[in-house]
């Protein structure tokens, strides 16, 4: 797996925890600051890229984040959306 991969899964799943209305309960009910931000959050997701070493690590932290930036404009996109019935 490349730290491209890597990062992507990284930054979906920390979306997801910190984000996503599908995890509101579960982070009201843990401390907010690891949870509720994104960026804190991913470096804690990317511990398992410490077995390639340091700079694996911190490249898959950094292009998670680049990964976040899209997906986080993609949460706009969907709440702007005009919901209406025809």
């Amino acid at each position: 797996m490349s730290y491209v991969e890597a990062s992507a899964a990284v930054a979906s799943l920390t979306m997801l925890v910190s984000r996503s209305t599908l995890f509101t309960p579960i982070r009201n009910k843990l401390p907010d600051k690891p949870f509720g931000c994104p960026v804190c959050l991913s470096f804690w997701v990317s511990t398992p890229a410490l077995w390639w070493g340091p700079v694996a690590y911190f490249a898959t932290v950094t292009f998670s984040n680049l990964w976040m930036l899209g997906i986080a404009k993609l949460y706009l996109a969907i709440d702007d959306m005009d919901y209406e019935e025809e």
